[in-house]
């Protein structure tokens, strides 16, 4: 039996992976349990094989400091007065004590990782299709609504996380591109992915897909014998994207607003805010951001607490009639400020030096992590990724697996 398990950990250990990554927009408890399993499959293993993964979580400064990270939360919990969502805020940074410790120290498997990878391609599609079809002709509603029926109330999930995890396919679609394999399959895929990323409706994500397109489709390119296909292939799914966003109702819409209504005076912003409820998302965002460094400015060294920063937002948005702020409780949509607010220099400059870490490792020849990394840290200005699992799942789980995957090729290569 024992001889039989290690003979196949290997499998096990990628299957593991996979349930984590094909229960992520499905459910919250089988997404949980799955990362727990990993964390206790990592002492299932030969005593010897353990001690020389615990050498990564000395050596590795990576490790470190998401632990580190999370011990600035729960330092963070000392002087907060809102102890109870304090906890509840806390305890959806465990992850960061074992996931990358675990996905940086184990063993990857990569001709087990790839199958996976096209197991998640299928599994994406399948559910994307499921929900899509269910929205249009069970639920008979419009597809500019899909986002918020379907995705925030129905799944539960925003769409700003669901877009990591569609980035998955889209970057595998295109590696099985460049290696010429299954072309007209893995491109077909590819334009249905692009198609569900557009339809998040969110505009952050169509940024990060053009630059996908781009840096892609450039390596694409540059693979190419024929000199027809080199200079069709990139423009025309630069295309494709552009005629995707102009039909997409809901990301034209939110374009069409910030055009149309933003302001970059605060006063002013102060005041249209004040007197109505404003759908200028871009607003939003400036003005929280101006409170949030109000409030860190008085709290620079400790910040207010990990169970009071959204306290202290909220009644920050009170004093000034913020009507959109107070009707739906707005986070700092800025996970820098939010770290700043919670506790301080200490976090804040924490999470600051985890992200350089990471960023780091990354290079332009990387086939994942380099798009993860790039993604999570310009699209920590924009939203408080870390204010839900989903969030934690991106960082402590996503970013540490790719970066570890990049470093099996890297190894695989040089041994070659």
């Amino acid at each position: 039996m024992t001889k039989t398990f290690f003979t196949y950990r290997d499998h096990i250990y990628v299957a593991l992976l996979l349930l984590v990554l094909m229960s992520f927009m499905v459910s919250y408890a089988l997404n949980s349990i799955s990362t727990v399993l990993l964390g206790v499959f990592f002492f299932i293993d030969r005593a010897k094989n353990i001690r020389a993964k615990l050498r990564v979580f000395k050596e590795s400064r990576i490790v470190v400091f998401y632990v580190l990270f999370f011990i600035s939360q729960c330092i963070g919990l000392i002087y907060t007065e809102n102890i109870a969502y304090g906890i509840q805020k806390a305890s959806l940074f465990l992850p960061l004590i074992f996931l990358p410790a675990v996905l940086l120290s184990e063993r990857l498997n990569l001709k087990y990782f790839g199958y996976a990878l096209e197991i998640l391609k299928y599994w994406t599609a399948i559910v994307f299709l499921y929900l899509l079809i269910t929205h249009l002709y069970v639920d008979e509603r419009p597809l500019s609504n899909f986002v918020n029926h379907t995705v925030n109330a129905r799944l539960g999930i925003s769409q700003f996380y669901l877009v990591y995890l569609i980035l998955v396919p889209v970057l595998y679609c295109f590696f099985q591109i460049e290696k010429s394999h299954r072309v007209i399959v893995n491109g077909f895929f590819l334009v249905l992915f692009i198609f569900f990323i557009v339809l998040m409706a969110n505009r952050f994500s169509f940024i990060m897909l053009i630059g996908v397109l781009l840096l892609k489709g450039k390596n694409i390119m540059s693979s190419m014998s024929s000199t027809m296909w080199k200079w069709s292939f990139l423009p025309l799914f630069v295309s494709l994207a552009i005629l995707l966003v102009v039909y997409s109702p809901g990301l034209r819409k939110k374009v069409d607003v910030f055009v149309k209504t933003t302001d970059f005076d605060i006063e002013t912003v102060i005041t249209k805010n004040k007197v109505t409820y404003t759908k200028n998302t871009f607003e939003h965002r400036f003005l929280i951001n101006y409170l949030s460094l109000s409030i860190i400015k008085d709290n620079l060294l400790f910040g207010v607490g990990t169970g009071d920063y959204q306290d202290m937002l909220e009644k920050s948005y009170d004093e000034i009639h913020f009507k959109s702020g107070m009707g739906l409780k707005l986070n700092n949509h800025n996970q820098y400020l939010t770290e700043f607010l919670k506790t301080g220099i200490l976090g804040g400059l924490c999470f600051i030096y985890l992200l350089f870490l990471l960023a780091r490792e990354a290079s332009l020849s990387n086939k994942y992590f380099v798009y993860f990394v790039g993604f999570f840290i310009v699209g920590s200005l924009l939203e408080s990724y870390l204010s839900r699992q989903h969030g934690i799942v991106v960082f402590s789980f996503f970013l540490p697996l790719f970066l570890k995957f990049e470093m099996e090729i890297k190894k695989t290569t040089s041994t070659v």
